[in-house]
């Protein structure tokens, strides 16, 4: 099940002594890997997206930008296609 291949891919970052303190995702050899931090670091959502589409471009987005958006609600507030409701 996708369950236990979550918790090996969990188990090879902790055997590689990778840790997580913001968003992060991870480019497998068959999908990518996202770990999403909320609520002050003591949750973590896991997203898989078994099919990437790998592009030349560069979004050009800083730290401090990202910063600005806490959730996707805001980011299209921000971009002005949203309705905070």
């Amino acid at each position: 099940m996708v369950e236990d291949k979550v918790i090996k891919f969990l188990d090879e970052l902790k055997k590689r002594g990778t840790e997580i303190s913001e968003d992060t995702a991870f480019l497998c050899n068959d999908g990518v890997v996202l770990l999403l931090v909320k609520d002050g670091y003591s949750k973590v959502d896991i997203v898989v997206v078994r099919k990437p589409v790998k592009i030349d471009y560069t979004l050009g987005i800083t730290d401090n930008e990202v910063n600005l958006w806490k959730s996707a609600d805001d980011l299209m507030t921000m971009l002005g296609g949203g309705d905070s409701e």
